[in-house]
């Protein structure tokens, strides 16, 4: 299997980020994602949680600077 410089993983969530960590939910869902689904496929991996959707108007900005850094991060991992 040929692996892959860079994987990265994008998932949004209805609460905040923060309360993603506290209660052990974005722990989960780095294992499912980084580990089970993108495997060993890939050299590096990172998943981005977009978390607080339920208040869309709060999160917006910040989502759309963690969007806009994508591609960023892939040519800092794959140069």
């Amino acid at each position: 299997m040929k692996t892959v410089l860079y994987g990265i993983s994008l998932c949004t969530a209805g609460h905040p980020n923060a309360f993603l960590d506290q209660i052990g939910i974005a722990e989960s869902m780095r294992n499912v994602m980084i580990d089970d689904r993108l495997g060993q496929r890939f050299t590096k991996k990172e998943l981005l949680i977009l978390g607080g959707t339920l208040d869309r108007k709060k999160v917006k900005k910040e989502h759309s600077e963690v969007i806009k850094s994508i591609s960023t991060r892939i040519m800092n991992h794959c140069n």
